[in-house]
């Protein structure tokens, strides 16, 4: 969800962002990562198969920080295109 109001500049009507919220659903996933534990082969695969066991958990925890990152991107983004063009540029009749 992205919040913004209107504002004018050089007479043409513009957006700021006034806020950024993403929320996310996600599915399974399954992970292998490579060459851990300095390619120690057996830990590796006991890593990977307990990232993949435990997937719903560690995506809990991970689930704040994933949406603020992914919001700044966002939030980044749009003030950018905001900026740069106005609504009759971003919305033409």
């Amino acid at each position: 969800m992205i919040s913004a109001e209107r504002y004018t500049k050089n007479k043409r009507l513009y957006a700021k962002v006034k806020d950024v919220k993403v929320k996310y659903k996600l599915g399974k996933a399954d992970l292998y990562l490579s060459n851990l534990f300095n390619g120690d082969q057996a830990l590796g695969e006991r890593m990977n198969t307990f990232l993949n066991e435990n997937w719903d958990s560690l995506l809990n925890e991970l689930r704040p920080l994933m949406e603020t990152s992914i919001s700044d991107i966002v939030r980044a983004s749009t003030e950018k295109l905001f900026d740069t063009y106005s609504f009759d540029e971003l919305l033409p009749e």
